[in-house]
């Protein structure tokens, strides 16, 4: 309890701060952080001198690191969201780098290391070393898709202030296994040579007001899902009301008047648009709502599925984490059918639930770790388990 006890103590500049005990500090020291590597073994971050002169810019930086103990990540700002940072000087960990702190740097707690520095000087001793990670990433494919990401949003123009966009996610995962193969975020940072002022900058009120850039978009951002939602609420009225598959609905791009009952209350919803540009489809039934994608047909669709079970289709089978309540939901309904209303949505769900369509309806979790590799022990293939979340829909209807 005395040896790991933070003490404060004034510094040099006179402000009191708690402080570890150095002598467990010291052994941390003497600890090599794992390295992170993606799915093809191309290397994510490290901070092992050997890794540090293979994939440094030059050797002058390689040396500059090995000197400073410094952590570097190769792929810079294509992974940094996901992957994360460690900076001595500026703050960390993140992502991943926080996620597996404890087995990238070898130990839980200090008093892990009170018995490596009572054993330190003893015969047999072994000094500890930090666990390696395996993402399920592929680096080149993030790199590129980064890339073409920015040229895309770069020919966006915001409607309020006419500037090029820099705002944009994208996802991709494997639907069997949920391994996240792509995660991209954009704006960016790079995390290598990051100081102080450029840490205050990227958390200033402005640039959270314009940018966000230090925000994950593809894992934690919240937006309108728009048609993709489609999926959803065709999936949850089939698995609900089979024979909706044969309702017919007039699409002339405007419906004048919805109106629903939830809970002995009366909605009234008007003037429903399809997308601008579109034609008139006339009566038509689900599979063609689906395939030309008509916001009345999808609105009106959503009035038809009982809505107890539609909500709780996207929160207990779809695992959509923010659902609107109840009243929220009834008020919405026809908004939330195409994708729109308080219904929110992250990339990532999106993706799992694409997944589920083309897994015969099982979702998986989308995970990012595939193993953990223990450099004092034999290479081991064994891959952290997959997690199913059960079944978002039916087979019949995927």
């Amino acid at each position: 309890d005395y040896a790991t006890r933070t003490i404060k103590t004034p510094d040099a500049d006179g402000t009191t701060r708690p402080h570890i005990n150095p002598r467990l500090l010291a052994m941390e020291r003497q600890i090599e952080r794992g390295t992170i590597y993606d799915r093809n073994n191309k290397i994510l971050a490290t901070s092992r001198p050997h890794q540090l002169k293979e994939v440094a810019p030059n050797s002058e930086i390689a040396t500059h690191l090995i000197a400073t103990r410094s952590r570097y990540y190769p792929y810079g700002s294509a992974c940094v969201h996901l992957v994360g940072y460690l900076d001595g000087n500026v703050g960390g960990p993140t992502g991943i780098e926080k996620m597996y702190d404890a087995e990238l740097k070898g130990f839980s707690k200090y008093t892990d290391l009170l018995s490596d520095y009572r054993r330190q000087n003893l015969p047999g001793y072994h000094r500890r070393y930090g666990k390696d990670l395996v993402l399920t990433l592929d680096a080149e494919l993030q790199r590129a898709t980064q890339a073409n990401l920015a040229e895309i949003a770069a020919k966006q123009k915001d409607r309020v202030t006419g500037n090029p966009k820099d705002r944009a996610a994208f996802v991709m995962i494997e639907p069997t296994s949920g391994d996240t193969i792509v995660s991209v975020t954009l704006p960016s940072y790079d995390p290598n040579g990051l100081t102080s002022e450029q840490m205050r900058a990227y958390s200033s009120a402005e640039e959270e007001r314009e940018s966000a850039r230090l925000i994950n978009r593809a894992l934690g951002g919240l937006y309108p899902p728009g048609s993709t939602f489609k999926v959803a609420t065709t999936a949850a009225a089939l698995d609900t009301k089979p024979d909706l598959l044969n309702l017919l609905v007039p699409c002339n791009q405007v419906d004048e008047r919805i109106e629903w009952r939830e809970r002995g209350k009366r909605y009234v919803r008007r003037n429903t648009h399809d997308d601008k540009g579109d034609p008139s489809f006339g009566m038509i039934p689900l599979p063609t709502a689906f395939r030309v994608s008509s916001n009345i047909y999808f609105a009106n669709l959503a009035t038809k599925v009982a809505t107890e079970a539609f909500r709780n289709t996207l929160k207990d089978k779809m695992h959509f984490r923010s659902v609107p309540d109840t009243n929220a939901f009834d008020s919405d309904l026809p908004d939330i059918g195409y994708g729109q209303g308080r219904m929110q949505v992250t990339p990532t769900e999106m993706a799992r639930l694409t997944g589920a369509v083309a897994n015969h309806g099982q979702m998986m979790e989308a995970r990012t770790l595939l193993r953990i590799v223990d450099p004092a022990l034999e290479p081991s293939n064994a891959q952290e388990p997959t997690l199913p979340l059960g079944s978002a829909m039916s087979a019949e209807t995927s």
